[in-house]
């Protein structure tokens, strides 16, 4: 049997995008944590949900990716389902 190799290129891949997406879905779950938060300072917050000032800081920045059970801490607290945070 003969094959043919041929190389495959997927052209619409662009991995900068992809970096620019991830970082603007960062950005909108900042700006819902900040809304629902309220008043409350970060350092309020991040005690409530277990964690330190400064992650709480990087995530309202949009800087730090949020592991799946920060994101349960954050819904516990905020008494909200994680689809209020992560839908458009």
């Amino acid at each position: 049997m003969d094959y043919e190799i041929s190389p495959v290129w997927d052209t619409s891949f662009q991995p900068h995008r992809n970096l620019l997406t991830m970082k603007n879905f960062r950005i909108e779950l900042a700006k819902k944590l900040r809304q629902r938060r309220g008043n409350l300072t970060q350092k309020s917050f991040a005690k409530k949900i277990g964690i330190d000032q400064a992650s709480v800081n990087r995530i309202d920045l949009g800087e730090q990716n949020v592991t799946i059970d920060t994101l349960q801490q954050i819904c516990e607290r905020l008494k909200c389902a994680a689809s209020d945070l992560l839908d458009s």
